[in-house]
């Protein structure tokens, strides 16, 4: 029996190691990945069909996870993995191919496979796929694409003599296509030609009641026409087939009976065996059939179909239906003259678009011939039908320019948002349709009647990307006699407008932050705006500049009357997570007389946070000994605090004892029991965590800290040294340790192995049950081998390790060396907000 995950590993496995032998297939298309996802979408199969899974469905499954390019590749090295042809060893001795960093995509490759195999083992579907033995069936196929897929280009020297020696296999070829190629070879358990023509024969009497023209003209070629036309109740059908087969004959004279019912037949007939017998010379092109050996009439039914097809032809849309019957020298003035005479042009946008591609097709004239005769019917036509259906035609483009200027601004709002719907059926159409929107966007300008109206037309001009004419916008402004600060916030420059509010008011943090929304000003206009504000007092767009230069925002009040009260409403104006942001960017290079300031506020911001995001995270628990409920008499070795006083003088009551009296075994202790937690955090401080990841790793740790508060908690920074800051056995205030860590500056190499020395020893000492290993990195590790064996030792204590990655950079090769050496949960922390919701479910299963 072959397991599900042991051949989504091995196919992947060896399509990566056999990909160089082929052209145009890369290792990078197949990796780890794709391996967890034929694994999981097995498992979903089985669940939902209820039924193990069969070769054909692995198939399915390997080819389904393969990009385009790569899945016949990829048919055939499963079918290779499943059939023996690729040996299957799974010890643990066989030698794994190095897998390039660029493939890494998820440092959780490993976890994922376990909790497949977990599942897999709870379904109790070890056994999920059957396997039968079909190397006879997979050499045949194998065989037999030699023979039916040779090389072109020497098929192309030889040429083709013999054709009927070529026929039978184009037979086979034919025959291999309508089973299904290897796939059906497997299924059907086909091993010789007989075998495949006969199941080939089989599908094909199968497909009769609703044959499609593709598989009737295989079964043309096959030699079952006579079979179709004799099985079916179809009319059409058996005409069809009966047709085919008459193509073979090579005197007209031996046809007469199926050319009389030709003549017969209604226009739609006609239509669709003309289509049929096009499609036939075709496919008999495709495979270098020869017609006048194999088919000698077909030229003479197409040039009958085609004589029917021009006398059923009438008007436009009949000429646009069948113009694969005409050539250029059909098409001459007279008979043009009729057509368009016999057209009612009831729908003008799609007789212009049939006249247009006829043009194209032709060389001919028809869509300017009849222009002015379609132009009324345009001008009538509503704004939805003529937006439902765009033209790349300057009549079309008249007709909805005209309605532009007739409708309201409400009605231009209505059809701006239609415009995003409409599908269109090339790129100049998606072209004229962006200028057509932008006409109705513009036009909105010149109707709006009030400020709203105007700044709503602006806003959906730009949400487009497309910059507003300014001059209609100063124009319409002053049609409403609107002020210059409405006109500033209008023309698009905040800077402008926001300068003119704080002339007459105090703008606050939070109008300051929506008016410039994803406006960026430039460094100049940052500095010209912080001495301006800082003139006017104007602490909340200080505030609102302190997100991005909290340097600058404090700088430029230096000096002032009631500097210090400034700072204070400056940085706590913004939301406090930016300003922790701020302080581990600008922090050190700030004025010595605000930096207290602003890391009291930053500490307070860190305290808040932590005890917030913190209640988000699971639940601490007690450390140490803890009571077990029962009670025993001391003994020497005893720790004294466990003494129950209460148990103690009650007992010596009981014994009637006089105080002389009393000895140590008549003191009661409480039993103990180890806690359950103990956590040892390591935080890097090396130079590749400056800036916002150090302000990641810092907060992380903060909300780590207090929700373990309880537990027995050691803390230690590193870079090319290491700095203890707490051990298990020392009490100490949470707040104390936030103050430290807003003092932490990134510097130095990254040498952990002497940090992770102490970890180990931190928790070989603890006497806490459940031990916990949290490291903050970004794994840009220079001493790792080092690491390896302490890595190791707390890995076999039971502990459960965490490794959190900040936003920024870090060493690929490094994280997977720590996740395998430690076992490690791995936590990339891209936005530190997030944090608390992404460690908890790693934490949550602890």
């Amino acid at each position: 029996m072959l397991e599900l995950i042991e051949f989504a590993a091995e196919f992947v496995h060896h399509a990566r190691k056999e990909a160089v032998k082929y052209p145009n297939v890369s290792r990078g298309d197949f990796t780890n990945r794709q391996s967890n996802a034929i694994a999981a979408m097995g498992i979903a199969r089985i669940l939902r069909t209820r039924r193990p899974l069969e070769e054909t469905d692995l198939i399915n499954l390997a080819v389904t996870t393969t990009f385009p390019k790569g899945q016949k590749y990829a048919e055939m090295i499963a079918l290779r993995t499943i059939y023996g042809e690729v040996k299957l060893d799974f010890s643990a001795d066989v030698p794994v191919e190095p897998v390039d960093e660029s493939i890494i995509r998820d440092n959780q490759l490993t976890a994922k496979s376990l909790i497949l195999e977990d599942l897999l083992d709870f379904l109790q579907l070890d056994t999920s796929v059957v396997h039968e033995d079909k190397s006879e069936e997979l050499k045949f196929a194998e065989e037999l694409e030699e023979n039916i897929f040779p090389d072109i280009t020497e098929e192309n020297d030889k040429g083709i003599k013999d054709q009927k020696k070529h026929l039978e296999n184009v037979r086979k070829r034919i025959a291999y296509e309508v089973i299904g190629g290897r796939r059906g070879i497997i299924e059907h358990n086909v091993t010789s030609d007989e075998t495949l023509l006969n199941v080939a024969r089989e599908i094909i009497v199968q497909m009769i009641p609703s044959i499609d023209n593709q598989h009737l003209i295989y079964s043309q070629i096959l030699g079952h026409s006579n079979l179709v036309s004799t099985i079916s109740r179809e009319n059409t059908v058996i005409l069809a087939a009966n047709l085919l087969l008459a193509s073979e004959m090579r005197d007209i004279k031996e046809i007469s009976h199926e050319i009389e019912e030709i003549r017969q037949m209604s226009e739609l007939s006609i239509q669709r065996y003309y289509f049929l017998f096009r499609m036939y010379r075709d496919i008999l092109a495709r495979f270098e059939v020869s017609e006048d050996y194999y088919a000698p009439l077909l030229q003479g039914i197409l040039d009958l179909l085609q004589q029917l097809l021009r006398k059923y032809t009438h008007d436009l849309s009949d000429l646009y239906q069948n113009s694969s019957a005409f050539t250029a020298e059909h098409l001459d003035r007279e008979f043009i003259k009729e057509i368009l005479d016999n057209t009612a042009f009831d729908t003008p946008t799609q007789s212009m678009r049939e006249a247009m591609e006829l043009d194209a097709l032709f060389g001919t004239n028809l869509a300017e011939r009849i222009g002015d005769q379609i132009h009324d019917r345009f001008e009538k036509l509503d704004m939805d039908d003529l937006l439902g259906d765009p033209l790349n035609s300057p009549i079309w483009e008249d007709a909805v320019r005209e309605k532009i200027k007739e409708l309201s601004w409400d009605e231009l709002d209505k059809f701006s948002n239609y415009a995003d719907e409409v599908e269109t059926k090339n790129i100049n159409e998606d072209r004229l349709m962006e200028t057509i929107q932008r006409e109705m966007l513009e036009r909105m300008i010149s109707q709006s009647r009030t400020f709203e109206e105007l700044q709503e037309s602006i806003s959906k001009l730009r949400k487009k990307q497309l910059s507003p004419d300014y001059s209609k916008i100063v124009d319409q402004g002053r049609k409403l006699k609107l002020s210059k600060q409405e006109m500033a916030k209008l023309t698009g420059n905040p800077l402008m407008y926001l300068k003119s509010l704080m002339e007459s008011q105090q703008v606050s943090y939070e109008e300051t932050k929506s008016l410039f929304g994803e406006h960026k000003l430039t460094q100049d206009q940052m500095q010209e705006l912080a001495n301006l504000a800082a003139s006017k007092n104007q602490t909340g767009v200080l505030g609102f500049i302190a997100e991005d230069d909290l340097s600058l925002a404090l700088g430029v009040i230096q000096g002032k009357h009631n500097s210090d009260g400034m700072a204070m409403e400056i940085v706590s104006a913004g939301g406090g997570e930016n300003l922790l942001d701020q302080w581990f960017l600008h922090g050190k290079r700030l004025p010595a007389r605000f930096r207290n300031i602003v890391k009291e506020a930053a500490k307070q911001v860190m305290i808040d946070l932590a005890k917030v995001k913190a209640s988000m995270l699971i639940g601490s628990s007690e450390a140490g000994n803890l009571p077990e409920g029962t009670y025993k008499p001391y003994m020497v070795g005893d720790d004294a605090e466990t003494i129950d006083i209460d148990e103690t003088i009650e007992n010596i009551i009981m014994l009637g004892k006089s105080l002389d009296h009393v000895t140590p075994d008549d003191f009661v202790v409480r039993k103990t029991v180890n806690g359950r937690r103990c956590v040892i955090f390591l935080i890097d401080i090396s130079g590749s965590m400056s800036g916002r990841a150090l302000a990641s790793a810092s907060l992380a740790t903060a909300m780590l800290l207090t929700a373990f508060s309880k537990d027995e908690i050691g803390v230690a920074l590193f870079e090319s040294n290491t700095h203890v800051i707490c051990e298990v056995n020392e009490d100490i205030e949470i707040d104390v340790l936030i103050d430290e860590i807003l003092e932490l500056t990134a510097r130095g190499g990254t040498q952990m192995s002497r940090a992770v020395l102490w970890a180990r020893e931190q928790l070989e000492d603890s006497q806490s049950a459940d031990k916990m290993f949290i490291m903050l990195t970004d794994a840009m590790i220079a001493d790792f081998g080092a690491c390896v064996p302490d890595f190791t030792a707390i890995s076999d204590m039971g502990t459960t390790s965490v490794l959190i990655m900040p936003e920024m950079g870090y060493g690929r090769s490094g994280i997977q060396n720590i996740v395998e050496s430690v076992d490690a949960q791995l936590v990339h922390v891209r936005d530190w907000r997030k944090f608390p919701e992404v460690v908890s479910r790693v934490l949550s299963r602890v």
